[in-house]
């Protein structure tokens, strides 16, 4: 019988002391966002809950994670997360983990940790970009109310252009806690929020590959949005420490709000 994991984040989910294979989160209002009378769990938080579940469940840090969402949770809810660990063991483990509400599913994914030696070549380039200090704080968000999850962090937009369909914007959470990847999925998943057309919208999927893990204060997430169709929007992103370093990329699909 395995110990239960302590929390060491507010998407960090706690683990079954019967399962490890098994793990809840508590949505609290630092989880959510939404309107003051709506708090909804944020769809960036509970890819970061179960990242983290994938990395307790194999101890090996996450390579890739593909997270396709279904439903949603309120504040208040509790969810569970099951991880299915894969029958073939190696360096890299592909594995696949959901999340549920009174049996009702949220999320899907897929997704792989571990990895192993090879070329260490990086082509993506960070953006000639004003630094932090230098760039104009985010406007007040629409979906921030109180102490939910956007008052965990501070952004700062760096670049936009509504008709190319770019923006990068820099990102630091408050009391600058070790960099995690559950912190950039969070961070990442601010995609809809780049563009005015997608505000408010709804994510249906989240694309995560794990390049490098450094510390860094603030990180630069450089948004491209390819396209707009069928009411939705796809596009794609890179993560950057403040060095240059490449972090993360990625990719969404969201359906921008009726009307």
């Amino acid at each position: 019988m395995g110990a239960s994991v302590q929390k060491q984040h507010f998407w960090s989910p706690v683990q079954s002391p019967e399962d490890p294979t098994h793990f809840h989160l508590d949505v609290t209002n630092l989880c959510c966002v939404g309107p003051a009378d709506v708090q909804f769990l944020m769809g960036g938080v509970s890819t970061a809950a179960v990242i983290d579940a994938m990395e307790q469940a194999t101890g090996r840090p996450l390579f890739w994670a593909t997270v396709q969402f279904v439903g949603g949770a309120t504040l208040g809810d509790r969810v569970d997360i099951k991880v299915d660990l894969p029958e073939r063991q190696g360096r890299v483990l592909q594995l696949g983990a959901t999340m549920s509400c009174n049996d009702r599913l949220l999320l899907r994914v897929m997704g792989a940790t571990g990895g192993r030696e090879g070329r260490g070549d990086c082509f993506a380039q960070m953006p000639a970009v004003p630094a932090p200090e230098d760039s104009d704080l985010w406007a007040v968000e629409t979906l921030a109310a109180g102490d939910n999850m956007f008052s965990q962090f501070e952004r700062r937009i760096a670049h936009i252009d509504e008709n190319a369909g770019t923006q990068c914007f820099w990102s630091r959470m408050h009391g600058n806690p070790p960099t995690s990847v559950g912190q950039l999925a969070v961070i990442a998943d601010c995609f809809l929020g780049c563009h005015s057309y997608t505000h408010r919208g709804t994510s249906l999927d989240h694309g995560m590959r794990i390049h490098n893990q450094v510390e860094t204060e603030w990180v630069l997430t450089q948004v491209q949005f390819d396209g707009f169709t069928r009411g939705g929007a796809h596009g794609h992103f890179f993560q950057f420490a403040e060095d240059g370093t490449l972090l993360t990329s990625g990719a969404q699909t969201g359906l921008a709000p009726r009307g």
